[in-house]
């Protein structure tokens, strides 16, 4: 009965980490998922119904993961998050050449989306405040690191040290 207790939490535990890392890549996944899954013109221009589609998975990407948050961004009582949108926006003018597909076969605007998914989390957390730094040097949730040795590690130890007790 204990090892499966202990199963059990290992595997709940894990659940949570693994939606907790991919709230915090949904718009480093989905502009991955363009790069890799649209057309180019000549030009190297992005088939633009194929870039909005992947965009589209990656805001429903952030709707499963922060579900209340958005809810609150929805009725404007976030706007640390319309701070994010535009910081990504204008890291993408920066250090976009106008060629998407150059951009993504360098990776020149990957950058933009990462800090993004940064800011975002920031965000959701504190929706009147302002997301700190500017957008490509944003810096990784310090409570991700919490949430992290919470959901992960601390059960895993408590698992071991239960089944040792009794």
């Amino acid at each position: 009965m204990k090892a499966i207790f202990s199963i059990f939490l290992f595997l709940v535990c894990l659940l949570v980490l693994t939606n907790l890392v991919s709230a915090i890549t949904c718009a480093s996944k989905a502009y991955g998922a363009s790069c890799t899954k649209c057309a180019f013109d000549s030009s190297g221009k992005m088939d633009l119904e194929c870039f909005e589609a992947e965009q589209g998975s990656g805001i429903a990407c952030l709707f499963t993961a922060y579900p209340l948050e958005t809810l609150s961004y929805q009725a404007g009582n976030c706007p640390a998050v319309d701070v994010c949108k535009d910081r990504l926006e204008t890291c993408k003018a920066i250090y976009s050449n106008g060629n998407d597909q150059f951009d993504c076969s360098t990776g020149t605007i990957s950058k933009c989306f990462r800090s993004a998914d940064t800011c975002i989390a920031y965000a959701v957390k504190n929706c009147n405040e302002d997301p700190p730094g500017e957008l490509e040097n944003v810096a990784p949730d310090p409570a991700l690191c919490d949430s992290f040795f919470f959901m992960f590690i601390l059960p895993f130890l408590g698992a071991i040290l239960f089944s040792k007790r009794f």
